[in-house]
């Protein structure tokens, strides 16, 4: 089994989570004593919160994202409003890129209506993405899982350079 440390998360926390392969490519959950291969809680949630808050200044410059490694690759040592602007098009470009896909598109549609171009209820959102609101509470879940897998993998690739 192949383990490649991440070597940590975001700034203030300590914690060490490492990507694990079997034999087959399949992932696999780190075995005691090691944390798991998803994206760690506290970075999911940290991009939930930024994207609820994306429209609101005051909200998300207190996001603990502007200090992770993809907003300094776009933003390098800029002011705080230029690390703003970097993480609000980091959300945005990672939550069109799936509408690409047959399979995320429907995503991309509960993620647009809830933070892009938000709806002012959860029920104007689904009717807006054309889904049943079950429907659409299902692909706003997974929409936020991905867009947190995918800041996530680039997060560990940069902490790997």
């Amino acid at each position: 089994m192949g383990l490649i440390p991440t070597g940590g998360s975001l700034p203030g926390t300590a914690a060490v989570h490492e990507l694990g392969f079997d034999l087959n490519g399949r992932r696999t959950s780190a075995v005691s004593g090691n944390l798991s291969a998803e994206v760690p809680p506290e970075f999911a949630r940290a991009v939930r919160l930024a994207l609820r808050y994306l429209h609101e200044t005051r909200r998300i410059s207190q996001s603990v994202l502007l200090g992770s490694l993809v907003v300094y690759e776009r933003a390098g040592e800029a002011s705080l409003e230029q690390r703003i602007l970097a993480l609000r098009g980091l959300l945005c470009e990672h939550v069109e890129k799936l509408a690409r896909s047959p399979r995320t598109e429907p995503s991309y549609r509960a993620l647009l209506h809830s933070y892009l171009a938000p709806a002012s209820t959860q029920i104007l959102a689904a009717e807006r993405a054309i889904m049943a609101y079950g429907t659409y509470r299902r692909y706003l879940a997974s929409g936020l899982a991905e867009v947190a897998a995918t800041l996530w993998l680039h997060e560990h690739a940069l902490k790997q350079t």
